[in-house]
This record gives structure tokens, C-alpha cells and sequence, in this order.
């Protein structure tokens, strides 16, 4: 098991994390798997790739537990953190186009995973946690590069050094957010973006899109680099140690 399933359907693909008892969190594995599936799309003829996940939580960011349980864990959070960016970095430079659907809870790199999406839409029960401090830790996922990018530093520095939790309506407000549906019909709201999107000519879709990332895309992957190896480093230290510790003991 990968955590991670993958539907093709015309020029979209649908991924689809299935880690729902673990919050969809992301360890070795599931990050391989996204990546893999992003270069997948890259030459496959993909031009919509479509991401959601299964049960009440979008994405908690990285599993905690296979970190902080790891024989190094410094150097594990690096090669989860270094898998996580290199398929962000193949999105950047793609013309593909990444739709995600929230359904609940966007946390850590599953928010990171939010602000790298070209088109959001969110379930009106879904809501958005930088969520790193509480590990004693630095953000990854592109997150210290693209929030000030998208909400201005004042409010980057509310969620990520204050940890404020938005909800989807508030999002939608800071521009996170495109869409805010009922959760029933979230499903469908992605697919018919997706479906709109996929419509147009792909010479004209890559085009855009990365005319459109011309203004954040630059210096992404070394930024990216410096994010985790800070995330690695602070992962390995005493004071996240026990924050590590205290939030594993808490979910039991």
C-alpha cells in the first residue's frame, strides 16, 4: 500500500490520498507515490491532475510517527521533505495544472500541498493549519515561499508563527481558497473545474501556466532546499524531541 491511488480519465488524472487513519499524513512511501505520480503525468499526456483524499481529514502533514520513530529522524524528515519538493518543483515547471479538493483538515505539508495548487476548492467544513510550531520546527512544503506570495507577510506570519487556523470561508477571503462548497458537493465542484480547464488547448494551458508562475517560480527549488534541511535539522533536536513525544501521547 502506497496511501495513494491513481485514476486517469481522459487528459485528468485523479490522485487520491488513503491514509484516512492516519489523517492522510505523509510518510516515505506516500510521498514517493505522489511523486512518482506527478512524473507519471508529466509525459503521459495528463493535463488536469485532480488531488483529494479520503475521510474527514485533507492531509495532516508529515506522519509524526514514522518520523519521529525513525533510527535518524533529522535525516528521515530530509528525505520525506526532499521527496515531497522535488514533485512540487515538477508541477512548477509542468504545465500541468493541479486542482485540490479539501474536504477537512489542511495541516503542515497538506497545507503546503493547498498553496501549490493553481485552482482550490474547499468543503465549507475545511480549514487550514500551518500546524510546525507546535513540533518545535520550520514549515516545508513550499510554505514559508508561496504564503507571504498569496496573503502578504502580516497574515503569513499570523499562521505560521502564530498558528492561527483559518476556516474555509476566511481562506477563500485571503485568496487560499477559489471555491467554497457544501461537503456534498465538493466531489463534483473539482471535477467540472478540472473538466473546464482540461478543455482548453494544451499549447495555450501550458503556456499560461507557466507564464502565470514566472513571478514565484524562480529560485522555488533552491528555497525549497533550504526548507528542508531546516525542518531535518530542527526535527533532530532535544526541544521537538519532546514536542514530538507530547503530540503522539495526545492522539493515543
Amino acid at each position: 500500500m502506497t496511501g495513494l491511488t491513481v485514476a486517469r480519465e481522459g487528459t485528468i488524472t485523479h490522485l487520491r490520498l488513503n491514509r484516512p487513519d492516519e489523517g492522510n499524513a505523509l510518510d516515505l512511501e506516500l510521498a514517493g507515490a505522489f511523486e512518482e505520480a506527478v512524473s507519471t503525468a508529466r509525459s503521459d499526456g495528463t493535463r488536469v491532475i485532480v488531488l483529494a483524499s479520503d475521510g474527514p481529514v485533507f492531509c495532516g502533514g508529515g506522519d509524526v510517527a514514522a518520523m519521529s520513530t525513525a533510527p535518524d529522524p533529522a535525516a528521515y524528515t530530509f528525505e520525506l521533505a526532499s521527496s515531497l519538493h522535488r514533485a512540487l518543483v515538477a508541477l512548477a515547471e509542468s504545465g500541468l495544472i493541479l486542482v485540490v479538493a479539501v474536504q477537512g483538515a489542511a495541516a503542515g505539508a497538506g497545507f503546503g500541498l493547498v498553496l501549490n495548487a493553481d485552482y482550490v476548492v474547499a468543503s465549507e467544513k475545511a480549514t487550514f493549519l500551518t500546524a510546525y510550531s507546535a513540533l518545535g520546527v520550520s514549515p516545508d512544503g513550499g510554505t514559508t515561499h508561496l504564503l507571504p506570495r498569496i496573503v502578504g507577510h502580516q497574515r503569513a506570519a499570523e499562521l505560521a508563527l502564530a498558528g492561527r487556523r483559518l476556516d474555509a470561508h476566511t481562506a477563500r477571503e485571503w485568496g487560499i481558497v477559489n471555491d467554497v462548497v457544501s461537503p456534498q458537493e465538493l466531489g463534483q465542484a473539482a471535477a467540472s473545474i478540472a473538466a473546464s480547464i482540461a478543455r482548453t488547448p494544451a499549447a495555450a494551458l501550458t503556456a499560461t501556466k507557466r507564464l502565470l508562475a514566472t513571478g514565484w517560480a524562480s529560485g522555488y527549488e533552491e528555497h525549497l532546499a533550504q526548507e528542508a534541511e531546516s525542518i531535518a535539522r530542527l526535527m533532530g533536536t532535544d526541544e521537538s524531541h519532546a514536542l514530538q513525544s507530547a503530540f503522539l501521547t495526545k492522539r493515543r
